[in-house]
């Protein structure tokens, strides 16, 4: 132990003196490293920093880049299927085209949206009355229709596969203000999936405006809403046509989508102060005032009236620009032109001067133009001239107005404007700087006809009306090489459908849907004593049922004799003004509720009327009895001949011992009908029921009767006596 602590004693010594030399030496030698020891901590931090940037730099470049060139490629792809789709649009476009220029279905005044949408589809909507077109041209070739809103039946909709890049797009037509069965859910609702389901658009016309407080009449009709500022005289229908495209391209997931809206506009027929198809023709013979708009479908002709009336005309705008209704197009005069894809090729004229006169010019005739709806319109220096209308080299060719008038013969019998002589005036180009047109109160423009359907008997022949289509070749008698009165090919189910077809249209319609009361033309039964006699003369007071062989004349003054001639026109018009007594005229009903339908009788009714004086127009509907007990009609004396019901001979009261007793010649009722055909009908018929028959009389002869004898009489005479 003491070795011990003797050897730490002697260490002591030298343990102090280590530790000061090593203290000494790091004094000297750590003296000069401070700044050695901040460069050296610095270094790693920024060399960190540095590669930090550097990848954070590349990672955001790459980043931009892949993300530069993925919207490049979208765009591409957005691009790519947006051309795709725009066709759709334009097949939606020609679909509402042909609805509305070569659909002969088209009804004749606001068709509703259940209708419009029922003519594009295969499987009309209940009530419309509609037959689908065979073959369905509205589904183009490679178009399927849709159902999208999932009811089980097709929808105006359709897709097709794009010739470029294969990729599906889909477009609906829809056309509905309101839902079917749910008036709640309409066009004015908000976005919602029932409305949707509904297929009602979205919203109505864009230019739709709300009526005013002072405009209560302006409303809605039929879902065609009002527009301009709340006038009635213009309605709009909103078509709203829906694209959708996703590309095929699943790598890159793009869509599109577009909706477009077209705007129909239709004019209200309280809109036209005036509206003809022949050439419209003013001349006052004192000053004449006219309010809003005309149509004029051949030309205008126009001036005041004769220098010695001192009469102007004045075509004032609709009313006050103060009032709800006054609008440019509430005062717009326009004339005929030719409809885009019609064989007919016209353009109406606007002549200062008529064809009475046969003479251009005339007094003046003034028309005030519109400036815009808040403003009073231009009544000064609107005056139309000899010399500013739109006819020219008048008295370079020795044109007369009646050259510019269209030939009435051809519009008639071929339903074409045809100027009566082209080749003594031209159009003037000046008239397109005319400030009566550029202001827009007179131009050209082709107008939809005031539907008038077909009235005439569904026949199944062609005529009266000679086409009912502009653009369509097989509804035009003139293009077919046929005449009035020929038959119609069973093909042309257009014509000749049951219920819808154009010929005689209101008849079928009545026959399928309604009543039908066809009335029977007065047999005039002649004068009891004067049997095969003509008492027809050239003289003032001969009989005027019967027309007279030339110009009536009668003899006034003292000698020498003075001949004043009276026209024949006027003469026969004073035949209406007879009531003969001896007369037959009868009314069939007819009902589609009946069992038989609405093609047999319901009843048999004696309408023959003589309302010539008091006492005839009484007796003509007094019932008394023979001295028999049975009821006293006496066609002969006019007396209880107006709305007895007679029935049918127990015989023929069906529909089948009907058919039978007809086809039988030998049965009484076969004889009866054809006694009255033999007696009161024209043995060579005569348009429009048959064939045009042109010789020295009109066909068929209005005058086949008891009294008139002549070559027709003969064979009537003969015809009776073998009955």
């Amino acid at each position: 132990m003491n070795r011990h602590l003797l050897r730490r004693a002697l260490r002591l010594p030298q343990a102090a003196i280590k530790r000061l030399v090593t203290g000494l030496l790091q004094l000297v030698l750590l003296a000069n490293r401070p700044a050695r020891l901040a460069r050296s901590g610095f270094v790693l931090p920024t060399t960190v920093l540095l590669v930090l940037m550097v990848v954070l730099t590349a990672t955001a470049l790459t980043y931009r880049s892949f993300t530069r060139s993925d919207m490049a490629i979208s765009q591409r792809e957005q691009q790519a299927i947006a051309n795709a789709a725009t066709p759709a649009l334009d097949r939606a476009r020609a679909k509402i085209e042909f609805l509305f220029n070569k659909d002969n279905r088209l009804s004749s005044g606001l068709p509703t949206g259940d209708f419009l949408a029922s003519m594009m589809l295969t499987e009309v909507l209940p009530g419309t009355g509609l037959t689908p077109i065979p073959g369905d041209p509205f589904t183009l070739p490679g178009e399927t229709r849709l159902d999208i809103n999932r009811d089980g039946t097709p929808d105006n909709a359709w897709s097709f596969v794009s010739d470029n890049n294969n990729e599906i797009i889909t477009y609906s037509i829809l056309v509905e203000d309101e839902a079917r069965g749910n008036a709640a859910i309409n066009v004015q609702s908000p976005l919602s999936q029932a409305k949707a389901d509904a297929l009602v658009t979205r919203t109505g016309p864009l230019a739709t405006t709300e009526a005013t407080t002072g405009c209560s009449n302006a409303r809605a009709e039929k879902g065609w809403q009002v527009v301009s500022d709340g006038t009635s005289s213009a309605l709009q229908k909103n078509f709203q046509v829906n694209v959708f495209v996703p590309n095929a391209n699943n790598a890159n997931r793009t869509v599109e989508s577009f909706e477009f809206q077209q705007s129909r506009i239709a004019d209200r027929g309280n809109k036209w102060a005036a509206w003809f198809r022949y050439d419209l023709e003013i001349f006052a013979g004192r000053s004449f005032n006219i309010n809003g708009a005309m149509h004029a479908d051949s030309n205008l002709m126009v001036r005041g009236g004769p220098s010695e009336t001192n009469a102007d005309f004045t075509a004032f705008m609709i009313s006050s620009h103060n009032s709800c209704v006054y609008g440019k197009e509430a005062s717009e005069i326009t004339v005929g032109a030719s409809r885009e894809g019609s064989t007919e090729n016209f353009q109406g004229q606007i002549v200062k001067g008529v064809t009475t006169d046969s003479a251009y010019g005339g007094r003046k005739a003034t028309f005030h133009t519109w400036v815009s709806d808040d403003e009073a319109p231009i009544v000064d220096d609107r005056e139309l001239k000899d010399d500013n209308d739109s006819v020219k080299d008048k008295g370079v060719k020795g044109s007369v107005p009646a050259d510019v008038a269209v030939n009435p013969l051809v519009l008639f019998t071929q339903d074409r404007r045809v100027p009566t002589n082209a080749s003594t005036w031209t159009r003037d180009a000046a008239w397109d700087a005319n400030p009566i047109r550029t202001e827009g109160r007179i131009f050209n423009k082709s107008v939809d006809k005031p539907f008038v359907d077909d009235f005439f008997r569904a026949d199944n022949r062609w005529g009266p009306k000679p086409r009912y289509s502009d653009t369509d070749a097989t509804l035009d008698l003139t293009q077919n090489g046929l005449t009035s009165g020929a038959n119609i090919a069973s093909a042309n189910t257009l014509l000749t459908g049951d219920t819808d077809g154009l010929d005689g249209y209101w008849e079928r319609q009545a026959v399928a849907y309604g009543l039908r009361l066809v009335m029977g033309q007065r047999l005039e039964l002649g004068n009891p004593r004067e049997w095969n006699f003509n008492p027809a003369t050239n003289a003032i007071g001969q009989d005027r049922l019967y027309p007279p062989d030339a110009m009536p004349t009668v003899v006034t003054g003292a000698m020498p004799t003075v001949v004043t001639k009276v026209g024949a026109n006027e003469f026969r018009q004073k035949r209406a003004l007879r009531d003969n007594l001896a007369a037959v005229q009868g009314m069939v009903v007819y009902h589609y509720g009946l069992p038989s339908g609405g093609e047999f009788p319901a009843a048999c009714m004696a309408m023959t009327a003589h309302p010539g004086t008091t006492q005839s127009i009484i007796e003509s509907r007094t019932f008394g009895n023979w001295l028999s007990g049975d009821i006293r009609t006496s066609f002969l004396t006019g007396k209880g001949t107006n709305g007895w019901e007679f029935g049918f001979n127990p015989s023929f009261a069906t529909e089948g011992g009907f058919e039978t007793a007809y086809n039988l010649n030998s049965s009484p009722l076969k004889k009866a009908l054809s006694n009255v055909a033999y007696f009161a009908g024209d043995l060579l018929g005569g348009a429009p029921s048959f064939p045009p028959e042109q010789d020295s009389f009109v066909h068929p002869y209005p005058y086949l009767s008891m009294g008139l004898y002549h070559r027709f009489g003969q064979g009537v005479v003969q015809s009776i006596s073998k009955r």
